[in-house]
């Protein structure tokens, strides 16, 4: 009797052992199958001297338009001065991914990127595509030195007047932004302590020649208002560029607001979101696939037939700065040695 208990406990631990793995096998599963939404701010989130949250990302926009997803993830932001999407920010959104990914075991990532998070989005996506399904764009910013360009000439048009001026602006903003940081009243500039050298470099990681490297099957969203001081172009450059080089699950959703982020909204922007919903299901990355509230929006409309005449002007531009590079350098070296003696 005695050995027949003996026997019935040892087969009922085995049981429950295996039910236990299995139970922590469709754990694993299931967190997998799991979508997190990665968000990557843009320039207004800079920090200034190390207080990472003097502008913090507008959470209360992603919860309104993502109110589905749980797990939603904020990129540090980077410090003052910035890079524009090149290896300050990467650093920053590698210490969000990098734990998701090699210790949460994270495979279903959507990002999305707002103003020069854009750059630094697409930049990180064509270095580490593994684990990204979706890439949602606000504000694309598609050049930082054409982004420069354009906000000098709205500062004041004399300075689109330099000789060269699309390729000696660049090197002239890096000097500013390292010798003088925003604040409340204007500028402070900087000296001492306090100077530190701006990490962009003109000829560094470029957002639209980083779309080279993109797989071709990751489904990219450009959300751009066709008021923004970044001009509608900024998000067609991407889109042609993507097209021309075969990705077909592109979509360019023009957006009528005067912003240049956080652009939907619920009441004004039904039709943008429900076309927003369709693609995520048809790539079936919603938490819940057979919701009633799902959409179904005919997408063709947000996929139209472009030339690439834009996005092959800038790739013409951008291909000249190494020709310019040394007198750039020279220019710059002497603004530096300018300011150290004034």
């Amino acid at each position: 009797m005695q050995n027949r208990t003996t026997c019935f406990l040892i087969l009922l631990n085995f049981a429950s052992g295996i039910c236990g793995m299995e139970h922590t096998i469709n754990k694993e599963i299931e967190l997998k199958d799991v979508v997190h939404i990665v968000v990557v701010p843009g320039i207004g989130a800079v920090s200034i001297d190390n207080e990472v949250d003097a502008k913090p990302v507008k959470r209360d926009y992603i919860r309104d338009i993502f109110p589905q997803f749980e797990n939603v993830h904020y990129t540090e932001s980077p410090q003052w001065p910035p890079d524009l999407g090149q290896e300050q920010c990467l650093e920053c959104l590698k210490k969000t991914m990098d734990p998701l990914i090699k210790e949460q075991n994270v495979k279903r990532i959507i990002l999305h990127g707002s103003s020069m998070g854009t750059a630094t989005t697409l930049n990180y996506v064509a270095e580490h595509p593994d684990n990204v399904k979706m890439v949602i764009l606000e504000g694309t910013i598609a050049s930082g030195n054409n982004q420069i360009s354009l906000v000098a000439e709205t500062i004041s048009p004399l300075l689109t007047k330099i000789p060269l001026n699309y390729y000696v602006l660049p090197y002239l903003a890096k000097v500013l932004m390292s010798f003088f940081t925003p604040t409340e009243k204007g500028f402070e500039f900087n000296w001492g302590a306090k100077f530190k050298l701006c990490p962009y470099w003109p000829t560094g990681k470029q957002s639209f020649l980083s779309i080279e490297k993109i797989p071709h099957d990751l489904p990219i969203i450009l959300l751009h208002s066709i008021y923004d001081m970044t001009p509608f172009e900024q998000a067609r450059i991407i889109y042609e560029g993507l097209k021309n080089k075969g990705h077909d699950n592109v979509y360019l959703l023009p957006i009528i607001e005067k912003r240049h982020d956080c652009l939907l909204d619920r009441k004004k922007n039904q039709k943008e979101i429900a076309a927003l919903y369709t693609i995520l299901q048809k790539h079936n990355l919603l938490p819940d696939q057979n919701s009633d509230t799902n959409e179904n929006v005919d997408l063709t409309i947000y996929q139209p037939q472009l030339d690439s005449a834009a996005y092959t002007k800038l790739y013409n531009q951008e291909w000249y700065f190494i020709l310019v590079k040394p007198f750039c350098c020279l220019f710059t070296l002497a603004m530096i040695a300018h300011l150290l003696g004034s």
